[in-house]
């Protein structure tokens, strides 16, 4: 029997794709400066190279791509983006830095107190209303709750506002299915993990894509919080039984969400419990802060809104305004 002779990635790339110019889609699921990989109609991954300098890509992308033979050897060019029905996007140093595209929802993970961050997951769940994206809080590590720490009444705060929650533990196993049960819907296609270092993301990841490559970090005893283990936007294909596989987005945590890219009104818009008490204000346009007879202020007053929240949107305005200024 004669010795099979290896294809070269060129002579791969041929047979599974055509010599024609036509126009294919894909979904990015990685991206750096000139290159991408590509999520196919087919659910195949593949090597790509972005065909424009111009191009702006981020992961999630839809795009128009096609086989290039010209330099004599093949290759996959993206050469256009396709509009974008969301974007998740975040500031930072006065840029606004794309993270995900085109997601059915977004999933920001969390952890019992002290890694229960209300700042960060305010950020995100504001620039996900921004954009129109359905966010659920995922609280990971429940083995590891106590039944005084506060966690239920976090949750609590964030059930009031509309947030759908879900409660896990990757470790144990625990609550797993109920996770498993939201992306395994049919209607999903697409969806995104988030959360500060040390929430136990990578972990929850690992237990859902175990053919995956996820690191997994350790949590500072002194800080409470975790050493950062994915450093750019990464889509895995996440099987399913009863239907097409779907795109599974690990998010880069990061400890500063900046918020510098949306409007003053976008983040009132964020806070849905703030909103309802508007009409109680004395005066229309009341920006919760310094008016006098401010239904918002006497609510936080009397407990019947979160503190938490409450001084989240008073930062997210502050930071507008101040970088409005320069």
């Amino acid at each position: 029997m004669g010795r099979q002779s290896r294809q070269t990635k060129s002579e791969a790339c041929e047979d599974s794709w055509d010599r024609t110019s036509q126009d294919r889609v894909g979904t990015l699921t990685v991206v750096t400066r000139r290159h991408a990989q590509i999520c196919t109609s087919s659910h195949q991954l593949e090597d790509a190279v972005l065909g424009a300098r111009g191009l702006e890509a981020c992961p999630g992308d839809k795009v128009s791509f096609n086989l290039d033979t010209s330099a004599g050897a093949s290759k996959l060019v993206v050469h256009e983006i396709l509009e974008r029905r969301n974007c998740l996007k975040r500031s930072s140093d006065r840029k606004t830095k794309l993270l995900v595209a085109n997601i059915d929802v977004l999933l920001v993970v969390v952890a019992p107190p002290p890694l229960f961050n209300t700042i960060a997951i305010d950020r995100v769940l504001t620039a996900a209303a921004q954009q129109a994206i359905p966010a659920c809080i995922v609280l990971n590590k429940v083995d590891l709750k106590k039944h005084d720490d506060g966690t239920q009444a976090l949750l609590a705060t964030y059930r009031s506002a509309g947030c759908h929650c879900v409660e896990t533990s990757a470790t144990t196993g625990e609550g797993m299915q109920a996770l498993f049960a939201l992306l395994t819907q049919e209607t999903l296609h697409a969806a995104a993990f988030t959360g500060i270092s040390g929430v136990g993301k990578s972990t929850i990841l690992r237990a859902l894509l175990p053919e995956a490559t996820i690191r997994t970090g350790e949590v500072s005893v002194r800080t409470g919080q975790g050493r950062q283990t994915t450093s750019q936007t990464v889509g895995h294909l996440f099987q399913r039984a009863a239907t097409a596989p779907a795109l599974l987005f690990d998010l880069p945590g990061v400890q500063q969400f900046g918020v510098c890219h949306l409007t003053e009104s976008e983040v009132h818009a964020g806070f849905p419990e703030l909103e309802r008490l508007r009409s109680q204000c004395k005066f229309s346009d009341c920006s919760h802060h310094a008016e006098p007879a401010c239904a918002v202020r006497e609510a936080v007053l009397q407990g019947a809104l979160a503190a938490s929240r409450y001084r989240s949107y008073l930062d997210m305005i502050k930071e507008i305004r101040a970088a409005a200024r320069y």
